[in-house]
Parts: C-alpha cells; sequence; structure tokens
C-alpha cells in the first residue's frame, strides 16, 4: 500500500529525516464550513488600540466561536488526565480560589466560586500563577502588541505570521 500520508484526519509530512504532522487540511474544512476561508490574515488577533466592550447577550459570534472549537475538542480524543493545571496570572483571584472560606462580598461570584473550590478539592485542576509576561493564554483573551503575539505564538509551538 506504500507510505501513509493520512492517518486519523492528521497529515504527514515527509522533510528530509523528519516527520511532521499538520492539520492544515481541517482547519481549512472548518473555515469554508463557517464562511471564513477568504478572509485576509492579519499579524495579530485584535487591534490593540481597540477599546473593548462588555458583551450584553448571547452573541451569535460566540457561539460560532464555540461550534468552531466544538468541532476541534471532538476531532482530539485525549485520554482524561489525573489533573489540568490551569494557569493565571492574578493572585487575588489564585488567593480567593484557594480560600477554604467564602465572604459575602463576593455574592455575584458565589456559585463559580464553589465549583471551582470543588473542583480543586477533587484534584480536577490545580491552579498555579504565572508572570502576565509568560502566560500563553493572553493572546486568546485580550488585546496585545505584535511583540507579545510572536512570543506567545512560539511559545504555544507555533510559527508566527
Amino acid at each position: 500500500m506504500g507510505e501513509a500520508n493520512v492517518i486519523l484526519g492528521v497529515r504527514i509530512i515527509r522533510k528530509n529525516d523528519s516527520l511532521m504532522l499538520s492539520q492544515q487540511h481541517y482547519v481549512e474544512k472548518l473555515l469554508r464550513k463557517f464562511g471564513h476561508f477568504n478572509i485576509k490574515p492579519v499579524s495579530t488577533p485584535y487591534n490593540p488600540n481597540c477599546q473593548l466592550e462588555k458583551n450584553r447577550d448571547d452573541s451569535i459570534v460566540q457561539s460560532e466561536y464555540a461550534q468552531i472549537i466544538g468541532s476541534l475538542l471532538h476531532l482530539m480524543n485525549f485520554s482524561p488526565t489525573p489533573s489540568v493545571s490551569m494557569r493565571c496570572d492574578c493572585q487575588l483571584a489564585i488567593a480567593i480560589a484557594k480560600n477554604k472560606t467564602f465572604n459575602g462580598k463576593n455574592r455575584h461570584i458565589r456559585l463559580r466560586h464553589n465549583v471551582i473550590k470543588q473542583l480543586l478539592k477533587d484534584e480536577t485542576i490545580s491552579i498555579d500563577y504565572v508572570k502576565s509576561e509568560v502566560n500563553l493564554a493572553d493572546p486568546l483573551t485580550k488585546p496585545l502588541g505584535r511583540k507579545i503575539i510572536d512570543e506567545t505564538s512560539r511559545g504555544m509551538g507555533l510559527e508566527p505570521i
């Protein structure tokens, strides 16, 4: 039959004496499905000079984003891990999450607080501090400059545009 080119939806690319795994064709399929294939690439996901506004309702973009991400998590069937390490750049948030008692001043987060406490107790998650400068999730949550986007992309194992 010859050498395999695709295994379980992952394309195998041979270069010299090495192998590279790619899911570019799957990502392109998702982009076509959601009507984003012909959009011009940009150097950063967000304009660092724009002022973000609080989301008032469940927007169409959020549900579409959830569908796209869901299409990727569906493809990747990882076995469960004993504990998921969550990294946070806010020491106050970590202290509140790990605090055994709940003060009534934060009533609006009581439910979330209890869920996080239970996940920590069950060792489903762990929360670790990471400095903002090396927080790889930052480009996914806020507008950043080109330099930080490049650095965090490399940290995630991605090649910057």
